[in-house]
């Protein structure tokens, strides 16, 4: 018989009474399925891939972490790793409260991920969160908060801002999945998304609102302000929620295609 599992190939296999271990199967299966190139790509992925931590993320979970966020001006540790990572990188910002004093400026194609209600975004200076000044932009799964008791002052600031000083045309911006907490508190009642400060940007096409909620019983305002873009805006803005329907700001020369929530044009 031994003679035969020789001559078949099978003499090192698992004997019948699998006197092998489980660690035997791993590190065999990880040679044979995983090249040497393979396991080199997957040794870069954290140079497309980032994870942030704030301050009070959970520890366990801040031992994955790239960057780890601290004091109260976290924009400054984002922006700086923005700068750094290359076009298309995706940015991960894990459970936690993000305490910034300026906005963030997503100025390259960047995918901003967060894990929902629980990845908070707070301007204690009332400011904007997100400056968007580049195409290509996603921000998903996160909860952006325009007034806090940690905040020095009260906030009628948009949530987030699109403008450019660069170009006249940001395209293919996505703004998906995120909790719009735009409570206000006060009587001028700003928008919670759009462009107040164009400068030399003219057109905003492709834009992508969907599957937002914003809170706020108190906020009568417009949800989304476009009405400073006056030469090409196309969009479109779908089923987001909110207790007293989704404002839109727009010329009327101007393409949003709306479906499946309450709108106010």
């Amino acid at each position: 018989a031994s003679v035969a599992a020789k001559i078949l190939g099978v003499d090192n296999k698992a004997d019948k009474e699998h006197k092998h271990t489980a660690n035997d199967i791993t590190e065999t299966d990880e040679i044979k399925l995983m090249t040497a190139t393979e396991r080199n790509k997957l040794a870069q992925l954290t140079k497309y891939c980032y994870v942030v931590a704030a301050e009070d993320t959970d520890s366990k979970l801040k031992e994955y972490a790239n960057v780890r966020c601290t004091g109260s001006a976290m924009e400054n540790f984002i922006q700086t790793l923005i700068d750094y990572v290359a076009r298309g990188s995706t940015i991960y910002l894990l459970p936690g409260t993000y305490k910034i004093s300026k906005p963030i400026r997503a100025g390259k194609s960047i995918n901003f991920l967060g894990a929902g209600a629980e990845t908070k975004l707070v301007n204690l200076e009332g400011g904007y969160i997100f400056s968007v000044t580049n195409s290509c932009v996603r921000l998903k799964d996160m909860q952006l908060i325009r007034n806090s008791e940690l905040m020095n002052s009260t906030s009628n600031k948009a949530l987030i801002e699109f403008y450019s000083s660069e170009s006249d045309i940001i395209s293919d911006v996505e703004i998906r999945g995120c909790l719009f907490d735009c409570k206000n508190m006060g009587e001028n009642q700003g928008a919670i998304i759009g462009v107040f400060n164009p400068i030399t940007l003219e057109s905003l096409t492709q834009v992508r609102i969907l599957e937002n909620t914003f809170l706020g019983a108190d906020y009568t305002g417009n949800t989304i302000d476009f009405s400073n873009i006056g030469n090409s805006l196309s969009g479109v803005v779908g089923a987001n929620v909110s207790s007293n329907g989704i404002k839109i700001k727009a010329q009327n020369t101007t393409s949003v295609w709306t479906y499946g929530q309450r709108t106010i044009l």
